[in-house]
């Protein structure tokens, strides 16, 4: 035991209020204690319980996977593989915030595309006002602005080329990455929510767009969020049955798309007639109608895109031929 009176008077002199309304507490309460003589360890004690505390709360950054179990009030976890933000409840992980995914994380912006002129059956070419790229690794972000034109070949692997394989019937993910002093290109299968296999000494990547390939890469360009078919458009139906029927564009639309385009088309001379285009069985989407009195009749439309398909029904007259025009990604 040593005495210290003078620290004693002091802080017997401090108000000893707890207004907040947090968890936080100390072990020894100075004012309750007995008048005399009183070991100063108890001060020390109290320390380390703030000192606890606040060590215990402090943000973590680190993989998902080493998150440990929820136990500690107030105690927060930043997953540096998905970009999220967790608080412990004492109980359980609240997710708080979460970065987008699609794209995600990364941005591309003022994006154009299309087949290469001299070699459009494997090779693409990509323009951007501004690429936001991401290492999955650790977070961090890099932006290249005005990188111009760069051309992916699915013709090669590596850098500007495949990630792996060789060119097949698929839709390909076309990535932007950059290995610390160049901004390449790379396509993949791998989901857009995933990214590619990068090539060695690359380690971040941006997603920029789905373009599809059969024995070569179809003709199209590319528009901001939304892929257009160069080509003539895809007829897929001409059907005059009356019955409700499913039609598949998954050859067509990119599974990860979220809308798909229509062009409507009916030819002058017809008689009236009433289409419907419904995303679920029975229950219309929207409703196109052609009088004979008006002559022809066409105009595009985009629908959400669901299971890469949807209904049709020819309510009543001549049917409608239906085009296919492209896929979209845009939130709207």
């Amino acid at each position: 035991m040593r005495r210290y009176w003078p620290l004693w008077l002091l802080l017997l002199a401090l108000p000893f209020r707890a207004d907040a309304t947090g968890t936080l507490s100390v072990p020894n309460t100075f004012g309750g204690l007995a008048a005399g003589a009183h070991n100063v360890s108890l001060i020390d004690d109290n320390f380390t319980s703030v000192e606890n505390y606040v060590n215990n709360r402090e943000v973590t950054a680190d993989v998902l996977a080493n998150r440990p179990a929820a136990s500690t009030a107030g105690r927060w976890y930043f997953a540096t593989d998905t970009s999220t933000l967790y608080l412990d409840t004492g109980s359980t992980w609240l997710t708080i915030s979460q970065a987008s995914t699609v794209s995600g994380i990364h941005r591309v912006a003022s994006l154009t595309g299309t087949n290469n002129a001299g070699t459009p059956a494997s090779q693409y070419d990509l323009t951007a006002g501004a690429v936001v790229l991401r290492n999955p690794t650790d977070g961090s972000i890099i932006v290249r602005t005005n990188p111009g034109t760069l051309t992916v070949n699915l013709a090669t692997t590596g850098a500007n080329g495949l990630d792996t394989g060789a060119q097949a019937t698929a839709f390909y993910n076309l990535y932007y990455i950059w290995n610390g002093t160049t901004l390449s290109t790379v396509a993949s299968l791998a989901d857009a929510s995933a990214g590619p296999s990068l090539p060695s000494g690359y380690t971040f990547w941006a997603w920029a767009t789905t373009i599809r390939s059969t024995a070569s890469l179809a003709n199209s360009y590319v528009r901001g969020c939304r892929v257009y078919w160069q080509e003539a458009r895809q007829l897929i139906i001409n059907s005059t049955g009356t019955g409700e029927t499913t039609v598949s564009v998954a050859t067509l639309t990119a599974p990860n798309a979220k809308s798909t385009a229509l062009f409507l088309d009916a030819a002058s001379g017809g008689g009236t007639s009433t289409t419907f285009l419904r995303l679920v069985t029975g229950v219309n989407f929207m409703q196109a109608s052609r009088y004979a009195a008006a002559g022809g009749f066409n105009t595009q439309v985009w629908l959400p895109n669901v299971g890469q398909q949807f209904l049709y029904q020819r309510g009543a007259g001549d049917a409608f031929d239906i085009w296919h025009a492209g896929y979209g990604f845009c939130d709207d």
